[in-house]
């Protein structure tokens, strides 16, 4: 039962190890740029400061996104006592394709492969909700 959580908080994890990697690459960046941080303020030098490492933020903002759903669909799997193999299987199956998602978006960006994660990741959450509307309705 409390096996669901498991992959819940591994997407935690993952959105910490997002947001920490966010802050090295921008703290890094502005040192070596020597810009003042005050200058960060102003939109258009923090643009010009930051857009080598814009990445890592746009993707700790798509950690906010989908992933909502899937934690709530944790969650009601949990309360309602409804975890089994295969919600367990695709559970780990969506932390594992974000995962390469945000890999992908933090380090290469190359967006075939980004859209192919982000899509399998996708399906995988609505299968998970078409399961659970299911149940509900039943």
């Amino acid at each position: 039962m409390k096996t669901i959580l498991l992959p819940l908080c591994a997407q935690v994890i993952l959105t910490l190890l997002v947001w920490l990697w966010m802050y090295y690459t921008r703290l890094t960046t502005l040192a070596k740029s020597k810009a003042r941080t005050q200058d960060l303020a102003d939109d258009k030098k923090f643009d010009a400061i930051l857009k080598d490492v814009v990445n890592p933020s746009d993707n700790l903002e798509n950690l906010f996104e989908m992933p909502v759903l899937f934690y709530v669909a944790c969650i009601v799997l949990f309360i309602t006592n409804s975890v089994d193999s295969p919600y367990l299987g695709l559970a780990w199956a969506f932390v594992g394709f974000r995962t390469v998602h945000s890999i992908i978006h933090c380090f290469s960006n190359i967006i075939i492969y980004r859209f192919s994660a982000y899509l399998l990741s996708s399906i995988v959450l609505w299968t998970i909700w078409i399961r659970i509307s299911i149940f509900a309705l039943s």
